[in-house]
């Protein structure tokens, strides 16, 4: 990868978004060296923004292999697997019903 992996990141949240963001572009179109790699786990493994970041990534990229996939039908809340932690409380369900109306 061109840029030059540091430890510790930019230095504001919208820079650090970006940079967590190529990183994970790069990880996914396997172009990070295994020190990039191993630094970058090791970046996931204590910033829960860049966790967080990182998931939202790895969102994006299952959802537009699903739509893809699917011959560009939009997939539905149905169609993508959520994973829940361990021990989570499972979300309440939604009612995809019309409210009544008195």
């Amino acid at each position: 990868m061109d840029d030059q992996w540091y430890a510790d990141g930019p230095a504001d949240v919208q820079s650090q978004d970006d940079h967590i963001q190529r990183m994970v572009w790069a990880l996914v179109d396997g172009q990070l060296t295994q020190k990039e790699i191993e630094a970058f786990e090791a970046l996931l493994c204590e910033d829960e923004q860049a966790r967080r970041t990182y998931v939202e990534c790895m969102q994006l990229h299952a959802d537009l292999h699903a739509f893809f996939r699917k011959g560009g039908a939009v997939p539905t809340p149905a169609d993508v697997a959520y994973c829940e932690p361990a021990g989570a409380p499972a979300a309440p369900a939604v009612s995809r019903d019309k409210p009544e109306t008195d």
